[in-house]
C-alpha cells in the first residue's frame, strides 16, 4: 500500500516524510506545538538514528525541496487530479486498514474533501492494484 501511496504521491519521497513535511509547512508556527507533528518528526529521526540509515533524512530534504518550489494551493495540479483523489483514497486505506473496503465508504471520505469520483473509477483503481473491495449485497451497517 505504501509503494503506491509513493507512486501517487511524491515520486520516489518516503510517504512518512513527505506528510511530516507537507503537514509541518501547512501548521506553520502551531507545528512546534502538535504533539502529532513532533512525534512524526521523532518517530522519523530515530528511525534514522536507531538504524543509521539516512535515507529517511534525505527524503525528508528533498520533500521540503519539492514543497518549497510549489504553491500549496496548487499542490493539486502539480500532481493532477487523478493522481489526486488516488493518494486520498490510498491514504485513508493506510489510516483505516480494512480486509475489503466499501465503495461507498471511500467515496464518502473523498467527497468530504471536495473529491467527486464515479463508483466505476474507484472499482478499476481497486482491481487495478489488488485492493479488495467490500461487495457484500445491501446497505451497510450503521456505525455506532
Amino acid at each position: 500500500m505504501e509503494a503506491l501511496v509513493r507512486r501517487y504521491e511524491a515520486r520516489t519521497i518516503s510517504l512518512n516524510a513527505f506528510l511530516l513535511a507537507r503537514d509541518w509547512r501547512k501548521a506553520g508556527e502551531a507545528a512546534k506545538a502538535s504533539p502529532r507533528l513532533l512525534q512524526a518528526g521523532s518517530d522519523l529521526l530515530d528511525t534514522a538514528i536507531r538504524s543509521g540509515e539516512t535515507r529517511a533524512l534525505a527524503d525528508l530534504g528533498h520533500a521540503v525541496e519539492l514543497l518549497a518550489g510549489l504553491d500549496p494551493r496548487r499542490l493539486r495540479t502539480a500532481f493532477g487530479y487523478a493522481d489526486w483523489w488516488k493518494l486520498h483514497a490510498l491514504v485513508y486505506m493506510l489510516r483505516h486498514p480494512r480486509e475489503a473496503y466499501r465503495t461507498r465508504e471511500v467515496r464518502a471520505h473523498l467527497e468530504t474533501l471536495g473529491l467527486r469520483i464515479s463508483s466505476l473509477d474507484f472499482r478499476r483503481f481497486c482491481k487495478r492494484h489488488s485492493i479488495r473491495r467490500d461487495e457484500r449485497a445491501g446497505r451497510p451497517p450503521k456505525l455506532a
